[in-house]
C-alpha cells in the first residue's frame, strides 16, 4: 500500500494531507471492490457490480459490459436507460489496450461495426479494457457524468484500476461458466448415453419388427418430442413404410415410387441442406424437416423422416449426433429381426418341404408285386426335397401290370403336386382297363385344361403282359427308353406323341415289343443323362446304353445302381441339377 501512495504522489505530485486521504479512500475502496468481486464465481453479479460500483463513485448516468467470446463481442450487461436496442454480438473489433474518449476512436473507418455506431449512439463516452495478459477479455463502456463535467485522467485511471481488478474475477467466472457448461454437456452425453444403453437394450432384446418400431416411435416423442415421423425400410429393392405419425402413409409410399432410386443419402441432413430443388420442394410439401439414413455394415437399408418438433425447437448437432447412434441401434435391431423371420420362414419351408418328401415317397411303390419270370426295379432321388419325376408300377390281372415313368418341367414343390395330380389320374383310368393310348389322350387333356402354358410333362406308359411276355406302351415326348437283348441289340421305344399338356387334341399312337429271355428295359428322365461334368460335358445317352449293354448279365437293380454310380462319377459327386429317375425290367427266361 505504501508503494501505490508513493506511486501517487510521484504522479500527482500531491502537496496536501487531504489529497493523500482521499487517495487512501480510493485505495480502501480498489481493496474492498476487489473483496466484493472475489467474492463470487457468478458472472451476472461480478459484471453487475463492475457497473454500479463505480457508476455510483463517479456519478454515471449508464453503462455496458461486452466480453469477447471466441472473437465475437457479446453484449453482457447494460445499465441504464438506452434509446435503441443493441447488437447482441457482434464481430471482435481492436480497440485501444488503455481507458480512451470513444470521439477519439477513428469512428468513420468503423461505422460499420453495429456496436460501436451504437455506442456512439448512445453517448457513451469512455471505454476501460479488461485485461488478461495485455490481451482483451472485454470492454466497459460508461456514459457521461451527471455533473456533465469531463474524465479526468485520474478518474480514468481509477476506472482502469478496477478494470484491472475486474478482469481476473471476470476470467475465473468465464472459466467457471465454460466449466459448468462442460458439466452440463457432460451430463446431458451421459444422459444420452443412458438413454441409449436403455433403448438398445430394448432394441436388441426383441425379434419382433412392430415392437422394434414401436420402441423406436416412444424414444422419439419421449425424448425429443417429434410428432411427425416415419421409418422407410428397403426390402429387395423395394420400399415401405415400415411405420408412420403425423404423415399420409399414401402420400409417402408415391414419394418413394418417384424418388426412391435417386433418393440416397450418405449422412443426416435437413431439408434446406438437400441440393435437388424439385426433392427439396416435395419434402417440404410433405412436412419433412429432417432426414436420417439408416445403415447397416455400409448398405442402406432404409430412412427416418422427421418433422419439426414440439415447439418448433431447432435440432443441435449433439442431437444429430444421438439421432444417428439411435438410428444404428434401430437398424441392427431391424435387421436381426428380419433375418430371424427369414431363418422362421426357411425352417417352416424346409419342414414343410420334409413333409412333401414324405408324402411324395408314400406316392412312390413302396414295393413292386413279384411278376413270375421278370425283374422290375425302381429309382428316384430328386434334386431339392421334392421333385417333379415320378414312376410307378401298378398291378393288373392275369399277370399283368402297368408300368409308368415321367417328368414335369420345373422342380420342387409345383412340380411335385402335378405330378401327384398325374399319378392319381392314372391310377383311376387303369382301373377302367382302357386302352393305353386313350388314357394318355384323356391325361393329355386333362393337364392341357388344368395348367399354364409353360408347364407340361414328358410322360411314357407301358402295360407288360407277363403270360405273352408282350409290353405295349405310349411314349408322350419322353426320352426313348432302351430295350437292350441278351445279344446285345440295342432298341428305342418312341412310339406314341406329344408332350402332356401342350396340344388339346393331340392323338397317340401304341407301340409294342416282345420280350425275349435277357432282355433289359431301362426308362429313365433327362436328369441321368444331362447331368454334367466338370468341363460341361454331359453324360450322355452313349455312355447309358454301354452301362448297359456291359452289365446285362446282372439283376435290373444292379444296373440301375451302376448307372446312378457312374453318373455320380462322371459328374465327379456333385450335386445334381435336375432329379434323377430310373425304371427297369428284365426277362428271366
Amino acid at each position: 500500500m505504501n508503494d501505490y501512495l508513493q506511486y501517487l504522489m510521484e504522479k500527482y505530485q500531491f502537496s496536501h494531507q487531504e489529497e493523500i486521504e482521499r487517495r487512501l479512500l480510493e485505495l480502501t475502496s480498489l481493496f474492498e471492490y476487489s473483496q466484493i468481486l472475489n467474492a463470487t464465481l457468478e458472472l451476472p453479479r461480478i459484471l453487475n457490480n463492475v457497473l454500479l460500483i463505480p457508476m455510483g463513485r463517479l456519478l454515471i448516468a449508464k453503462g455496458i459490459v461486452v466480453i469477447n467470446r471466441d472473437g465475437q463481442l457479446y453484449l453482457e450487461l447494460v445499465k441504464g436507460q438506452t434509446h435503441s436496442s443493441p447488437p447482441i454480438a457482434t464481430p471482435l473489433v481492436e480497440l485501444p489496450l488503455r481507458p480512451f474518449l470513444v470521439e477519439h476512436l477513428p469512428f468513420n473507418d468503423l461505422s460499420s461495426h453495429p456496436l460501436l455506431k451504437w455506442i456512439h449512439q448512445e453517448e457513451l463516452v469512455v471505454g476501460v479494457p479488461f485485461l488478461i495478459q495485455e490481451k482483451p477479455l472485454g470492454y466497459a463502456f460508461y456514459g457521461k457524468k451527471l455533473s456533465q463535467s469531463p474524465f479526468t485522467s485520474m478518474e480514468l485511471d481509477f476506472l482502469f484500476s478496477l478494470a484491472n481488478i475486474a478482469a481476473i474475477s471476470i476470467h475465473n467466472a468465464l472459466q467457471m461458466e465454460e466449466v459448468r457448461q462442460v458439466n452440463r454437456r457432460l451430463d446431458e452425453k451421459v444422459q444420452q448415453l443412458q438413454t441409449i444403453f436403455e433403448i438398445s437394450h430394448g432394441l436388441l432384446s426383441t425379434l419382433d419388427m412392430q415392437q422394434i418400431s414401436q420402441l423406436l416411435s416412444y424414444a422419439l416423442m419421449g425424448q425429443f418430442m417429434f410428432s411427425c415421423f416415419a421409418f422407410i425400410l428397403k426390402t429387395d429393392g423395394n420400399w415401405y413404410v415400415q411405420k408412420s405419425l403425423g404423415y399420409s402413409i399414401p402420400q409417402l409410399n408415391e414419394f418413394m415410387k418417384t424418388f426412391g432410386a435417386t433418393f440416397d443419402f450418405e449422412k443426416p441432413c435437413t431439408v434446406h441442406e438437400v441440393r435437388q430443388k424439385t426433392l427439396r420442394s416435395k419434402l417440404h410439401a410433405l412436412g419433412i424437416e429432417v432426414i436420417i439414413p439408416m445403415r447397416h455394415q455400409y448398405q442402406l437399408l432404409g430412412y427416418i423422416f422427421l418433422g419439426n418438433r414440439a415447439g418448433s425447437q431447432p435440432l443441435r448437432s449433439s442431437d444429430v449426433d444421438f439421432l444417428t447412434i439411435l438410428s444404428n441401434q434401430a437398424v441392427i435391431a431391424l435387421e436381426n429381426a428380419r433375418l430371424f423371420q427369414e431363418a422362421l420362414e426357411k425352417q417352416r419351408i424346409e419342414d414343410e418341404l420334409k413333409v412333401a418328401r414324405q408324402i411324395q415317397n408314400r406316392l412312390l411303390p413302396k414295393q413292386i408285386s413279384h411278376l413270375p419270370r421278370y425283374q422290375i426295379f425302381g429309382f428316384n432321388r430328386p434334386s431339392r426335397e421334392v421333385g417333379g419325376d415320378y414312376y410307378d408300377v401298378i398291378p393288373q390281372k392275369n399277370n399283368c401290370r402297368i408300368l409308368a415313368i415321367g417328368d414335369v418341367t420345373g422342380k420342387s414343390v409345383p412340380a411335385a403336386l402335378l405330378m401327384a395330380n398325374l399319378q392319381s389320374a392314372l391310377r383311376a383310368m387303369v382301373s377302367q382297363e382302357t386302352a393305353l393310348e386313350k388314357i394318355v389322350v384323356q391325361l393329355n387333356m386333362l393337364i392341357y385344361r388344368n395348367t399354364e402354358a409353360d408347364k407340361f410333362i414328358t410322360f411314357f406308359v407301358a402295360r407288360l403282359d407277363g403270360n405273352k411276355n408282350q409290353l405295349t406302351y405310349v411314349n408322350a415326348g419322353h426320352n426313348p427308353p432302351i430295350l437292350v437283348s441278351q445279344e446285345g441289340k440295342v432298341r428305342y421305344l418312341h412310339h406314341g406323341g406329344p408332350l402332356l399338356g401342350v396340344i388339346p387334341e393331340a392323338r397317340y399312337e401304341l407301340g409294342m415289343v416282345s420280350l425275349h429271355p435277357g432282355d433289359v428295359l431301362i426308362a429313365y428322365t433327362d436328369g441321368l443323362t444331362e447331368c454334367l461334368d466338370a468341363h460341361g460335358d454331359e453324360f450322355g445317352e452313349e455312355r447309358l446304353v454301354t452301362v448297359v449293354k456291359e452289365n446285362a448279365g446282372n439283376s435290373v437293380e444292379k444296373i440301375i445302381h451302376l448307372l446312378v454310380e457312374k453318373a455320380s462319377r462322371h459328374a465327379a459327386n456333385a450335386s445334381f441339377h435336375d432329379d434323377i429317375t430310373l425304371l427297369g425290367i428284365k426277362r428271366l427266361q
